[in-house]
Formats: C-alpha cells, structure tokens, sequence
C-alpha cells in the first residue's frame, strides 16, 4: 500500500487488489449489453441522431452475445422494446434498426426509477444467456417526478437490486441540465463511469470505446478497503486504460470489476494517512502510476462538483493549464470540458503542462469571464450584433409558438444589426435577453394594388435571443462590431481570433464566448453579503423611480402622439394592413403556444422589499403630494424621482429643446447607473444559484430575512417548472 500526501488532511492511497485464487465459476459465453435511453421532450432534436449512433455502435456487437433497448419518459411511460436479442448475424442488426425506429420519438417528461426498476427482471431473464451485463444509461435532464426525495430513493433501490449483476456501467450524461451529483451518485452506485457529453458527436466514440472495455471485465469481487474514504472529499475508484470507474463503499468493502489480464489497484481518497503505508511522492514513484491516478482522483471530485479538493490534488502534480480549467467551471458544460481535458492527461504525457508546471499553483480568482464580457457590451454603444450572420447559431428555448390563421411570411433583412443595448436580465431567473428590433418586408398579395399599395411592404418584428439560459451560455459565437477599446480588451482576453491584430470601425468580429467561464472564483466567493445586497436591490428602485419620472416630464414637454402604421395611409389602407398583420408594433400576427413537451426544473432567486413590490404610476403620486396625502414607501420613491426632474429642468437652458436634451443626458446617466447596480445584483445570484453559496449574515437557507436602513427584506430561492 502506497499513498501520497495531497494536505494535512487528505491522501490519495494506492491499495493493491490481491486476486483471491477462489474456484472459477464456470459460466455460458457471452456479454448481455443493455441500452438506456431518454424519450422526454427536452431531447427533440437530437434523439434521431442518437438512434442513428446507437444502431451503429451496436452493429459492433459480436455472435453470441445480446442486446437489450429500454427507454424512459414520464412515469408509467417506459418499456424495454427490445430485451436479450441473441446476435447471429446481419438480421439481427435488421431487426434492432427496426426497434430503434420504432421508437425515435420524443415522449413527455423524466422519470429514472421505473425503468431501472424494471431492469432487475431483465437481468433475471437474461442471466442464463451470459456471465456479464454491460448497461449504458444515458439522460439530458433529471427526474421530475414529485416527490422528488421519494424518487430520488426509489431510484438508489432500483440500483441496488441490480449493481451485483452489472459487470460494466456507463452513465451519459448530455447537454447543460442534467444532474451532475445524482448521476454521479448512481454512477459509484453502479462502481461504473459518469461522462459528460456536451454534444451527441462526442457519444459514438465514448460508447464504444465502454463497449469494447465490457468484453474485457470479469465478474465482481468484493474488496476490503485499508483505509475508509474521507467524509469530505473522499472517494474510491479504479482506472482502466483511459476509463475511470467510481465505487460506492459499503461496510467497508467495494464490488470491484476488474480486467481480464491486468493488475488494476484501488485508489481511496482519505483523511487518515495509512499507518503501514509507504509515502511517495509524484518526483520519486519514477513510473506513470500514480500522476496517472492523481489526475484520476481530480476526475473524481470535479465530477461530484468538490471543485476546491480537486485543485488541492491538481496543486501537487503542478498542471496550470488543468487548474485554471478547474477553477473555472462551473456549469455542466465547463466541467465536462475540464473532466475530458484530464482524461487526455491520463491518456497522454503530451497532453500535461499545456501551460507549463507550477507546484501549489493558485488560480486568478477575478479571470475573465462572460459577465465581465456582457458588462462590456452593454456599456458600448457601437456594439452591435448580426442576427442572421454565418456564426451566429442560436438555440430556442422555451415552449415553440405557431400562428394562428393565414398570414403573409415575414423576410427578414440579413444585414440586420442590433444594438447590445438592449440586454436585459431575467428579474429572477439567470437568463439574459436582448430585445431585438429586425426589419424586413411582407407579400401583401395581389389585392394591396387596388388600395394603392405595392405589393412588397416594408415593416418590423420583435425577437427575443437568449444569450444566457438559467445561467448556461445559450450562444457560444456572436458576431458583433465593436469599439476599439472592446475589441482590444476581448483580443487581449481571446476571446477574439487575432486575424489581423487590429480594429476597423464597423467591421464584424465574431466572439468566441465558449473560451471564457460564465463566472469566476471572485464572483463565487465574493457576492454573500445579505446586507450589501439588500442595498443594492433598494438603490436598484430607486433608479427605476427616477427613470420613470423623468420619462414622465420628459412626456410632458414632448407628448408621445398615437402612431399609425405608417404615414400617410388612408382608413382602407390600416384596415388592409391590419388584416395582414401589421399593428402598431411592426408586423405582428396572432400566435398560440404549442404544446410543451417535457419540462425541467429551474432554480429562481427573488429579493423581495417589504411595500416595495411595484411603483405607483405618476399621475397617482403627484395627486398625493398635490393633497398632502401620506405616501407609501413606493410612492415616496417616485415622489423622490419628480424632485429630481424638476431640479434637472431648473438646470436646463429656457428653451424646450435645452429642458429636453438636458432630461435626456440625466435619463442616460440614471440607465447608466441602473445596469451597474443590477449588474452586482446579477453576480450575487450566479454565486447563490451557480455556484451553490449563501449570505453570511444567515445560519440557513430557511434564515433569509433582514432589515437594512428600516426596510424589511426576504430573500428566497425555489424551483420552478419550466415547460419545454
């Protein structure tokens, strides 16, 4: 037994496993290979490509071993279509395409725990066929079955009545939604390996390479660990070639898999250093063995999201390049990204030190990330983004809507820009929109001459992108222009190719927003202040007060006039647009929602302020003051906020072109300071909802209420269904 001191409080120790020598088992040929897969609605879109992968991995398979399909959906919606096929020859593969067709539709919404159930009596049938069973479990998403708890266990039950059988298990774990911990949970469950597959192009090449593995495990074996893992930041695990396998411990043993031919060891994360141990370290093990585990323990813990003991255990061996990775992630996405850049290192010596080695390296807390990025957009006012640009590859979200009846189609210009401007945070979610103006024309129809119009009638609609969904980076490329002192920033930061390493006025560039994190350790660690946030929040209406009473003087100078459809059109000319679809707000037709086909559960974080949940309109609070009526905490607000647009007319020149520019530039100035504090505000939530922090000032999650500067503030978090 061997170990390596990663700190005061955590070893990494080698444990050799000692083939008993117990009686072969003699038992038929044969490997039993069982596929899972997810039906429900979020996988519209790319379950045809899995099915297309599927078929042709499984056409791998060789004679006399069998394959089982199962899939899950809502509860009481799963089924195993296809259960033992004995492979003989090409027929069978037929047969299995057939069943895969057959069932390459998306369904409703997730349930893990009947279709795992279930698996035990699969298991059972099948057991006389083979000695070993190789299960593949793959999910975008998490079960939203309630009660979540009691599903929770029944899938931890489902497991156990099978991981005896199970020889092999990979767990897929696709896309941004997914539930890392759970899957990683059923993954030590299985003694099996979790990845994360950001795009189904990575999943052929992950299945096969387990596929190929299964064929070589033998049965399991119950090992007796030496050292129990630690409470915090342990694990037990064993590496295969490039594979890394979890195991759960119970009473002191694991069920250990290993590989036909081979010396496979155990690898315990602990907090006790072993009495009768021999320490290394990694300069004089002289072989690859342990830097080969080392990397794997950090695998480990960044799959179970312990970020800060995986950078204790990549701080010995010195890889700068992994750390910052590490150090960086945050969302399903970037921690997949990080766990394949380790697997590499574990692959390859050639892919270590990409960055050099630096023992006990310590990461920049403030690097780069897309907060920073979006900050810098909405605040340039030459920024501006091309819709319908080449880069620009932008992912729906939300339930889809159709129009309703029979409307002209709407052609879009394609050298649309949009100003960044327009980015808008969600009040509760961590989704950032931007609110985009395209232009473009309608066919009017033969009918629009006999009313004097031409045929091809110019006019608008409103799109909302998505650039940040529930905190996942929604668009990885946008294609924007700049100012220079933007693009020098992002060319410095790489988030810009460095074509031609200088600026054109007007020129787009495209940026690579998938090169930075979505938040950085500063954030993180740096945003738990109830108080300071409750500051922020109160000063955040106040703005909002002053804005609206400054548009209302503004209103009052130059009253906003009823807009037609366009100028100069006749009664019968609006009426014929209208019917067409055209209103006020550019083109416009009737819409309804479709039907949602799955759905997925959102964390939300709201700061409520007691007699502050809206602000009055301003005709109401200038009667009140008018009449020397008492004021509620949101009517003084706004009564606070005409004070300063009358003291911005006194300031103002006589004319009302001067009171006008003069309410304009205090109106940018009020919107300036808004984005600041809403941008503070936003980093606190993407360290509560992203990065799992709470305030100081509260002992729980259920203590969340605090009185700053005499008001009363309550701050929550909660999921809620989002419908998909």
């Amino acid at each position: 037994m061997r170990y390596i001191e990663i700190n005061n409080s955590l070893y990494l120790v080698e444990q050799e496993v000692v083939k008993n020598g117990a009686k072969e088992v003699k038992l038929p040929k044969g490997l039993n290979h069982i596929f899972i897969y997810d039906r429900s609605g979020s996988m519209y879109g790319v379950l045809d490509t899995l099915i297309v992968d599927l078929k042709a991995r499984l056409r791998t398979v060789p004679n006399g071993d069998t394959v089982t399909v199962g899939y899950f959906s809502s509860p009481g919606e799963f089924r195993f279509p296809l259960k033992g096929l004995k492979i003989a020859g090409k027929a069978d593969f037929d047969n299995i395409d057939k069943v895969l067709d057959a069932n390459s539709t998306t369904l409703g919404s997730t349930c893990f725990s009947e279709i795992l159930d279930d698996t035990k009596q699969v298991v059972k049938d099948l057991k006389p066929l083979g000695n070993g069973f190789a299960l593949c479990f793959l999910t975008d998403g998490y079960p939203t079955v309630h009660p979540y708890e009691k599903e929770i266990k029944a899938i931890k039950a489902a497991i156990a009545n099978v991981s005896g059988e199970i020889a092999s298990s990979l767990l897929v774990g696709y896309g941004n939604y997914y539930n890392k911990e759970l899957l990683s949970d059923m993954a030590s469950q299985l003694s099996g390996a979790l990845i994360h597959s950001s795009k189904l192009s990575d999943f052929p090449t992950a299945y096969q390479k387990f596929m190929d593995k299964s064929r070589d495990s033998e049965p399991k074996m119950l090992v007796e660990l030496l050292v129990r893992p630690a409470s915090e930041g342990g694990a037990v695990f064993s590496l295969s070639g490039g594979t890394v396998n979890l195991y759960a411990v119970e009473n002191g043993a694991v069920a250990f898999s290993p590989t036909k031919n081979s010396n496979e060891n155990l690898y315990v994360l602990s907090d006790k250093k072993p009495k009768n141990g021999e320490s290394v370290t990694l300069s004089n093990v002289g072989e690859e063995t342990f830097t080969k585990a080392m990397y794997a323990a950090a695998y480990v813990l960044t799959q179970c999201t312990k970020t800060d003991v995986a950078l204790d255990v990549l701080s010995v061996i010195g890889d700068k390049a992994v750390i910052d990775r590490v150090n960086n992630a945050f969302t399903n996405a970037e921690y997949g990204a990080v766990e394949q850049s380790i697997l590499e290192a574990i692959g390859s010596e050639n892919k270590r030190f990409s960055a050099g080695r630096v023992k006990n390296y310590l990461p920049k807390p403030d690097v780069f990330c897309l907060l920073d990025a979006l900050d810098i957009l909405m605040n340039d006012e030459e920024a501006e983004f091309y819709p319908y640009h080449d880069d620009f590859e932008y992912h729906k979200v939300g339930v889809g809507t159709k129009t309703k009846g029979d409307f002209p189609k709407f052609e879009a210009k394609k050298d649309t820009r949009v100003p960044m401007t327009g980015l808008v945070w969600n009040d509760t979610k961590l989704n950032l929109s931007i609110r985009a103006k395209i232009d473009g024309t309608i066919e009017l129809g033969k009918d629009a001459k006999y009313l004097g119009l031409e045929n091809t009638f110019d006019t608008y609609v409103w799109r909302n992108y998505a650039l940040v969904k529930d905190g996942f980076l929604n668009v990885q490329r946008l294609p924007v222009t700049l100012s220079k002192a933007s693009y020098d920033r992002f060319l410095a930061e790489g988030v810009i190719d460095a074509e031609h390493n200088r600026h054109y006025k007007g020129r787009c560039y495209t940026l690579n927003l998938d090169r930075i994190p979505v938040i950085n350790r500063k954030i993180a660690d740096g945003k738990t202040s109830a108080k300071v946030l409750c500051v922020n929040s109160f000063q955040e209406m106040e703005l909002m007060a002053n804005i609206k009473a400054l548009n209302f003087a503004r209103n009052e100078l130059e009253p906003l006039t009823e807009r037609s459809l366009g100028l100069n059109l006749t009664d019968e000319q609006e009426e014929f647009l209208k019917e067409k679809g055209v209103t006020k707000s550019g083109f416009n037709p009737p819409t309804e929602k479709l039907d949602a086909t799955d759905f997925y559960m959102a964390k939300e974080f709201e700061i409520k302020i007691k007699g502050l949940s809206s602000l009055p309109k301003v005709e109401e609070v200038k009667t009140k003051v008018a009449s020397k009526k008492v004021l509620t905490v949101s009517g003084q607000l706004v009564a606070n906020g005409l004070v300063k647009a009358v003291a911005t007319l006194v300031r103002a020149g006589s004319s009302k072109t001067d009171k006008l520019a003069k309410l304009d530039l205090q109106i940018k100035a009020e919107k300036g300071a808004l984005a600041t504090v809403r941008g503070d505000i936003q980093r606190t939530k993407f360290s509560v909802l992203l990065a799992k922090r709470w305030f100081s000032e509260f002992t729980s999650r259920e203590d969340n209420k605090l009185t700053v500067d005499g008001n009363e503030f309550t701050i929550g978090v909660r999921e809620v269904k989002v419908d998909i």
